[in-house]
């Protein structure tokens, strides 16, 4: 007996049921006509639903579908329609465009030429060949794009400077930085002040950023984050640091040492940074301050810092050169500031007074006298003081009213004596006292 044409309401669930009820004992029969009634009943039972837009940013989307072919033996092909009204004037492939079974998949697919601030619709298309299958219809509205500007840099150090720029979030918040390098591929990030900005309004961004290279050409742009849009950079402006890395450098001498400063600005990453002095009576120098220098928070100038070591065991009366050193870490280079000098003072020396000569013979008076000396006062002030009396014991004495200044050459004093015993001889001699004797 032939077999019988399947009945229309057949469904997939019955087709093994209409297989055993055409085949005959001890084979199977399938004729065409059998196929063509499942693939005609499949192409009708395929599904396409939506499940959303994601990563939505100003100018990118990601939208997502889910498909059940319903058909072990043809493909469906999976596609996306888009556009600003229902009338969808543009359609993208899914990333997977053909499919083929009866368990859901999940597709995506990310429509190009989004534009900013825009509100688009969107459906999912499943087609085969019998036909073509559509979800309801979704919407989404990308982003604004924020509106950034780089400024120039200001306050630039040999180590630092200050970055600024200004940011109008439209609406929404974002976290703002600044990327800095050598090039446009910049490399390093620094946070902004304020780091976040939201509502509308332009807002005046800024930073200090350290970790710079003296004399060194860099790039700057400000950039805004916001979750879900990534990255949106501002132009770039450049800048090039200073070659010397101290403003300001002095000594405090004395005859065998010396305390010497120097002002640095090293922005926001002071603390990683070791300074020393190397000095020497060349430009060769030679020599290095005994351990990292100190700092303090200069009080004139705030931001930076001021680096001081002691300098010791140096020859008196002797010109030296000296400069500052600085290192970020060891595996860093190191940079030197400008050569600046210094001399150190004469040896520290006692004061002397010179043998009396024809010019110390002055005029003797009944009761007075007026005595002089040649004082040599050393390396420090002299104070002069006339001791006298009628044997070596003295007894007596004046001061000379002014002190004579540090000078290895000699001064000639004066010193008036009065009250004296007429007719009566007297002993004297200057006595001259320094810091050193």
């Amino acid at each position: 007996m032939p077999p019988t044409r399947p009945k229309s309401n057949l469904s997939l669930r019955d087709s093994r049921t209409y297989r055993d009820a055409v085949g005959v004992p001890g084979r199977v029969i399938v004729n065409a006509l059998c196929i063509f009634c499942l693939a005609t009943i499949a192409a009708k039972s395929q599904t396409a639903t939506t499940q959303g837009a994601t990563g939505v940013t100003d100018i990118a989307a990601t939208l997502h579908g889910v498909v059940n072919p319903a058909s072990q033996s043809g493909f469906s092909y999976c596609t996306f329609q888009f556009g600003t009204d229902t009338s969808y004037a543009q359609t993208v492939n899914a990333t997977i465009y053909s499919v083929s079974g009866i368990a859901p998949i999940a597709v995506t697919a990310n429509p190009p030429g989004l534009l900013p601030n825009t509100t688009y619709h969107w459906r999912f298309k499943l087609t085969n060949a019998q036909g073509s299958t559509y979800s309801t219809d979704q919407s989404f509205t990308t982003m604004r794009t924020p509106a950034l500007t780089t400024g120039m840099a200001t306050h630039i150090a040999s180590l630092a400077a200050t970055f600024n720029g200004t940011v109008n979030p439209m609406g929404q918040v974002f976290e703002v930085s600044f990327e800095f390098g050598t090039d446009t591929s910049y490399g390093s990030r620094t946070r902004a002040t304020p780091e976040t900005v939201y509502h509308s309004g332009i807002t005046a961004v800024s930073a200090r950023c350290g970790h710079l290279q003296p004399g060194t050409t860099y790039h700057y742009r400000a950039i805004a984050f916001a979750s879900g849009m990534g990255a949106v950079p501002g132009p770039d402006q450049v800048f090039t640091t200073q070659s010397d890395i101290a403003t300001e450098c002095t000594a405090n001498v004395t005859d065998l040492g010396a305390t010497v400063a120097a002002t640095v600005d090293v922005g926001s990453s002071f603390s990683r940074f070791t300074f020393w002095f190397e000095y020497g009576t060349s430009t060769d120098y030679g020599a290095r301050s005994s351990g990292p220098a100190s700092t303090q928070n200069d009080p004139l100038h705030p931001g930076f810092q001021v680096v001081t070591a002691g300098l010791y065991n140096l020859l008196p009366a002797t010109l030296y050169h000296c400069r500052i050193k600085v290192q970020e870490s060891w595996d860093r280079p190191v940079f030197s500031g400008r050569d600046f000098t210094f001399t150190t003072a004469a040896p520290a020396t006692p004061p002397t007074v010179l043998p009396s000569g024809p010019r110390e013979r002055t005029p003797v008076a009944p009761t007075g006298a007026t005595l002089s000396a040649s004082i040599i006062s050393g390396s420090s002030a002299a104070t002069v003081t006339v001791e006298y009396g009628i044997d070596t014991s003295y007894g007596m004495q004046v001061i000379v009213p002014t002190p004579v200044p540090g000078s290895i050459d000699s001064d000639y004093v004066l010193a008036r004596v009065t009250g004296l015993t007429p007719n009566t001889t007297y002993h004297y001699r200057f006595k001259a006292t320094n810091n050193e004797g």
